[in-house]
């Protein structure tokens, strides 16, 4: 399942670089496609590691 995220987060180049298929939202605004919303609050203090591990896992 693709994963839908904004073009800023530094996440999208850790998981590209892992072959996992980020598609981002300029991207996604040209597809006919019905997104699932889904909303995750990070409090962790390593913010940017936690949101590379929260994606990898919706991702697959």
């Amino acid at each position: 399942m693709p994963i839908r995220v904004q073009d800023e987060l530094p996440a999208v180049s850790f998981l590209r670089n892992e072959n996992v298929f980020v598609m981002t939202t300029t991207r996604a605004t040209t597809q006919e496609i019905r997104p699932l919303k889904v909303l995750i609050l990070n409090l962790m203090p390593k913010k940017i590691e936690t949101e590379n591990q929260f994606l990898r896992l919706l991702s697959n």
